[in-house]
């Protein structure tokens, strides 16, 4: 019993991602996204359970110096980035989806419908 919970500890310290880690179970994979773009900029609002918080302190150790963030307002103004090239969405909470939608932008879920990069049409 003491070895298995020794081998068990030492698997999961060494780990991106564990299955009691189900609400930022992604932010290792998302990173690794972001960080392989030239010049991302990161697109996210405290989201509908305001998870995106927390997940963003976790993102402040895992992503490249180069990755901008930027953290929407209840009433997200997208004219600041319309002249970028490389857009990702973090869990866009409902109104921050719905000022997506208005745009004329596409989008391609990256990972698992919690990153989602922006293609301008």
């Amino acid at each position: 019993m003491l070895t298995a919970s020794i081998a068990s500890c030492t698997i999961s310290a060494f780990s991106d991602t564990w299955w009691n880690k189900s609400i930022s179970y992604f932010n290792a994979e998302v990173a690794k996204k972001v960080n392989g773009s030239d010049s991302p900029i990161l697109l996210t609002d405290l989201g509908d359970d305001y998870t995106n918080t927390a997940n963003l302190i976790s993102f402040s150790y895992i992503l490249d110096d180069k990755v901008r963030l930027l953290l929407l307002s209840k009433s997200p103004n997208l004219e600041m980035v319309e002249n970028e090239s490389e857009i990702f969405v973090f869990q866009p909470s409902g109104k921050l989806g719905e000022a997506l939608k208005a745009t004329e932008w596409e989008f391609e879920s990256t990972v698992d419908g919690e990153l989602w990069r922006v293609k301008k049409r």
